[in-house]
């Protein structure tokens, strides 16, 4: 398996322990979320949709590139890659 970084943004870092930076191991995005929803039940409700794909209310990339750009959840991951979640914010 591929390990991987992932820093949480500190509105859903609570369900992980209050930690911003947690590993996890997996091939793609989609394997991530599952794997960090096993450690941290609730992530996968709070990123993703009904039918897994991530919600509007949260951008992901990878490496800096953002995950819509490429295969969405099916975006293959390698060994050493950093995942950064950062929550949409709207203005008015």
């Amino acid at each position: 398996m591929n390990n991987i970084t992932v820093r949480l943004p500190a509105s859903i870092a609570h369900l992980a322990g209050d930690n911003k930076l947690v590993e996890c191991s997996a091939y793609s995005i989609a394997e991530c979320i599952q794997d960090l929803d096993v450690r941290f039940a609730g992530l996968k409700d709070v990123l993703c949709d009904l039918d897994g794909n991530i919600s509007d209310l949260f951008f992901i990339f990878v490496n800096w590139e953002n995950i819509t750009n490429l295969r969405g959840v099916k975006t293959p991951l390698q060994d050493g890659d950093e995942l950064t979640i950062i929550p949409a914010t709207a203005g008015g």
